[in-house]
């Protein structure tokens, strides 16, 4: 299952947490946070987010400061059972 960066946003402002993630062969590392804003915490500025979040294999869940690591298809699984729930149209897309 693929992640879309709008539905990660989506997900930290409706969940109130952060999500962190970097591609680990590079290094580059972002995070979104409560508020659906896109930081760039890497050396490298010079970057597209989508580029990043397509090669991370695990992201961190940051809530009230705490961290749980989780796998990129137990994330996907997890914001499409959210999205279902609330009956968003672009309910985390059906697996093929």
């Amino acid at each position: 299952m693929d992640l879309k960066l709008q539905e990660l946003r989506r997900y930290a402002i409706d969940n109130r947490i952060e999500i962190k993630f970097a591609d680990e062969g590079s290094g580059r590392e972002c995070l979104i946070n409560d508020k659906g804003q896109v930081k760039i915490l890497s050396e490298d500025k010079n970057l597209r987010i989508e580029d990043v979040l397509s090669a991370a294999q695990s992201f961190d869940i940051i809530n009230h400061g705490k961290s749980q690591r989780i796998s990129r298809d137990a994330l996907a699984k997890t914001i499409n059972e959210a999205f279902k729930q609330r009956g968003f149209a672009a309910a985390a897309h059906e697996e093929d």
